[in-house]
């Protein structure tokens, strides 16, 4: 079974809400970087969870939440 659209929450805010193939696009332009050996599952789980781990310092939950908005 394949998933047309996953949802990313992050301390109750929406941080993507959209086609799980552009998820991993969508959070480069905030910075991440793309691994070629790394699981964008656990990219995705770390930046749920503490968005400065793997994204710019000045993106927050916040910003990631206005984004998806749009």
């Amino acid at each position: 079974m394949m998933f047309d659209r996953v949802i990313f929450l992050s301390d109750g805010h929406t941080i993507y809400n959209g086609p799980p193939e552009l998820a991993a696009e969508h959070f480069i332009q905030f910075g991440m970087t793309r691994l070629s050996h790394s699981n964008p599952a656990d990219k995705l789980s770390i930046i749920a969870a503490s968005p400065t781990l793997l994204l710019n310092k000045s993106v927050t939950i916040n910003v990631l939440a206005q984004a998806c908005e749009r």
